[in-house]
This record gives C-alpha cells, structure tokens and sequence, in this order.
C-alpha cells in the first residue's frame, strides 16, 4: 500500500487519531518537497505561534460572562455581557472571535471535552476595565469567554477532512506522489499545481491566476472609494477581517505624500498580507499578492499604477 492510500485510510477511520495521520502528511511532504503542507502540518501538530494566521476553521465565536459584586453583599453570576460592550472596551471590534491556537492533539479528549459542553477562557486580566460598565455600581469580579466545545471538536474532523480531499485530488494527478521512487517537483509546472491543489483542499480558497511574477491579475477600482477597494480585494479572495482592517487603516491615513508612499497602518496591513502569501494562507505569491494590493490602494488613493 503506497503512502497516499495509507493517509486515506486514515483520514476515513474514526479510531485513527488527527496527530498520527498528520504525522504520515509530514512524510508525504518531504516526499512531494511541498513546504505549504509541511509548514501546516507542523503548526497542526505543534500548535499555531501568534505570528502565524490560524485558519478559518480554527476561528471559533466566543460568548462572554462575568461574576459581579456590588455593596451590601449583592452579587449577580455567570452574567452574560454583550461582545460590544467588550469589543469596546478592549478597542478590539473582532474580539469575539477566538482564534484556537493549540495543538490539535489537545483537542483528542473528545468524551471530557463534551461534557463540559464549554470550553473556558480566562480574561480576568479585563475584570478592572468592566467595573460600572455593565451593570452600575457593580464591580466585575470574574471575567471569562465561553466557546462552545462542539466547535472545538469539529477541528480534528475538519482536518481529516481537508487532508482526505487534498490526497485525493493530489492522487488522481500524480498517482505515485509519497512513493520512495514516484513523482518529483522539479519541474516549475508540478510545483504550481500541488501550490494550487493545497489552496484549494487545505486553505479552502481558490487560487488566483498564474503565481509569482507569472500572475496576470488585474484591478480596477475607484479612486478614493472605500466600497470599490473592498469590492476589488475581495474579488482577489482576501477575507472580510483583513479588509476590515485595511478598511480602519485607509480611514485614518486618507492620503500619501507620493505614489507607494502609503501610512504606517497601510503600510504594515500591506506586510501582513505579504506574510500570508508567502505561507500559502492566502491563495497567491508573494510578488504578485503585494503587487495586487499596491495597485489596488494606489487607484484608491488616485495614482495610476
């Protein structure tokens, strides 16, 4: 049995654990000399730093409580607080998402894990900042995010999931990939299709045309429209939070002294999405990502590319 029957197998058995099975992906990309995967399959089994963009699925939504105390020994517990009143405070709009960065490993205790029916995260740190805020006169003892458990435990089948359609697609294309003696990438063409086979089974995203300097992406928006920047990065397949964000960065720094003379916000919004082209977590080069934004922010900002 070759390698890649090996990972389906796996991927499709309920008793196989996600680590063992990611394990056999990290052979299957020393094999292939994909760093894409590898660099996945490592930041699955060691755990995401904060440097690194989780994926979409490891994106969870959060829901909020807190004990509180007020005088003569009145108290109300386990109230529910409004993730605006949160976002607020902590200046951050999107922080009711939480973003799972653990080993998947950590995930493998499915029966304790499900019967707590929610997994806790301490902000107690934040307690201070909700005194008076939620409820008045009332100080915040505890402070603390819930995520339901059920969406934790999807993480694992999620990652069988997308390792099984990756394999699958890789082995009708190249059916001896893994193999000691099989296929190998050095050919330019192959390295774009297994790019291209990983952002879309993996990443979930459609690969934009061409790669590197051999893209032939184009952009068209209106100078100085919020809504046509947006409407054309989208198109490029950058997500909704990172367009927020540019969204904020753009409405602080309205202009630029000199065509790609962009602010320092804009500026480091462009680094981080250079980042994520470079790791294969946004479905495009690196040239021809940072190549795509800059010419969409200079029509924005009414230069001519």
């Amino acid at each position: 049995m070759g390698l890649l029957h090996e990972i389906q197998n796996d991927a499709v058995d309920q008793a196989s654990t996600t680590s063992s099975l990611l394990r056999k992906c990290l052979l299957l990309a020393s094999r292939i000399e994909s760093l894409l995967l590898e660099d996945w399959v490592r930041h699955e089994l060691n755990g995401y730093p904060e440097s690194e963009e989780v994926p979409d699925y490891r994106r969870l939504s959060m829901n909020f409580k807190g004990n509180f105390v007020a005088s003569f020994g009145r108290q109300i517990t386990n109230a529910p607080i409004p993730q605006h009143i949160v976002g607020k405070i902590a200046k951050r709009p999107n922080i009711g998402t939480y973003q799972f960065r653990g080993a998947v490993s950590t995930l493998d205790d499915r029966q304790g894990m499900s019967e707590s029916g929610t997994l806790r995260v301490n902000y107690d740190n934040m307690a201070m900042f909700l005194h008076d805020k939620v409820f008045e006169d009332y100080q915040c003892l505890q402070f603390w995010g819930e995520i339901s458990t059920m969406a934790a435990l999807a993480i694992p089948d999620i990652v069988k999931t997308r390792v099984l359609d990756f394999t699958l697609k890789l082995a009708k294309t190249y059916p001896t990939a893994g193999d000691l003696v099989g296929m190998t990438t050095t050919d330019r063409g192959m390295k774009e299709n297994l790019s291209q086979i990983f952002n879309t089974t993996i990443n979930g995203q459609a690969n934009l045309v061409g790669v590197a300097d051999k893209s032939t992406i184009s952009i068209v928006n209106e100078a100085g429209s919020v809504a046509e920047l947006r409407k054309a990065l989208l198109e490029a397949e950058i997500e909704p939070v990172d367009l927020g964000e540019l969204e904020r960065a753009v409405g602080e720094e309205k202009q630029v002294v000199a065509p790609g003379k962009f602010g320092p916000k804009v500026t480091a919004w462009i680094g981080k999405m250079a980042g994520k082209a470079a790791s294969g977590a946004w479905g495009v080069g690196l040239t021809a990502g940072t190549k795509l934004v800059e010419s969409a922010l200079l029509r924005f900002y009414g230069f001519t590319p």
